[in-house]
């Protein structure tokens, strides 16, 4: 009570002098006790003590003692661990920096998404649009190049000489049927392009044939058209 300590905190502090003391004792050294006297052991391991000076302790003294608190500048009274081992301070700014850079982090993730996204949308757009402009471009020139000799315009009546079959190559859109034409034409095929209602276009080709042949022409056409041929 007069220390301030609390039991445990006392308790191995009077573990400890006293197994300090049988240290002594035991290597055949006088341990003393302040305020008690000198205990001794001697070598038939009988103890010797001799008293000593009590000490002196004023009345003022012993009032301050009781009345004011033990005071510890390094850690609070409650906890004796905290007094046997020694507190590791924390370092308060780490927090708020690793807040901050987190934070950074975020932004410039961000940011660089959106600058990725921003420059592939741009770069697909004018792909696109490069694309549109060349497909304009081509049919364009193929309607250009065929329409006198290789379309029939709408709501024109093919008319089909003597001995000739119509075999139809292909039906499909207009940028279809205009690429496919120009392709045809490359290989020198004789090949024309009728539509009725400028949606649909119908890819031919007119040739002499018997009728006991349309059937063999059909054949070869398909295979060498990559698509099956009919007659109309």
């Amino acid at each position: 009570a007069q220390t301030g300590k609390i039991m445990a905190l006392a308790a191995a502090d009077l573990d400890s002098h006293l197994g300090l003391a049988l240290q002594f004792l035991n290597i055949g050294k006088p341990f003393l006790f302040e305020g008690i006297g000198t205990l001794t052991k001697i070598r038939s391991g009988e103890f010797s003590f001799k008293p000593g000076l009590a000490i002196a302790t004023s009345e003022k003294e012993l009032i301050t003692r009781d009345t004011t608190p033990a005071t510890f500048t390094e850690q609070p009274l409650g906890d004796y661990k905290s007094i046997l081992y020694n507190r590791k301070q924390k370092i308060t700014w780490k927090k708020p920096v690793f807040v901050l850079l987190l934070l950074t982090g975020l932004a410039l993730a961000i940011w660089g998404g959106y600058t990725v996204y921003k420059k592939t949308s741009a770069k697909k757009e004018t792909t696109e649009s490069e694309k549109n402009k060349k497909q304009e471009a081509v049919l364009n020139t193929d309607t250009g190049q065929y329409k006198k000799d290789s379309i029939v315009q709408p709501n024109q009546v093919t008319k089909l000489p003597a001995g000739n079959y119509k075999f139809v190559l292909e039906t499909s859109d207009s940028l279809r049927a205009f690429s496919r034409l120009n392709r045809l034409k490359t290989f020198q095929w004789p090949a024309q392009m009728e539509t009725k209602d400028s949606i649909s276009f119908k890819i031919f080709i007119l040739l002499p044939a018997n009728a006991a042949d349309t059937s063999r022409i059909v054949d070869s056409l398909s295979r060498l058209n990559g698509k099956r041929v009919h007659i109309e």
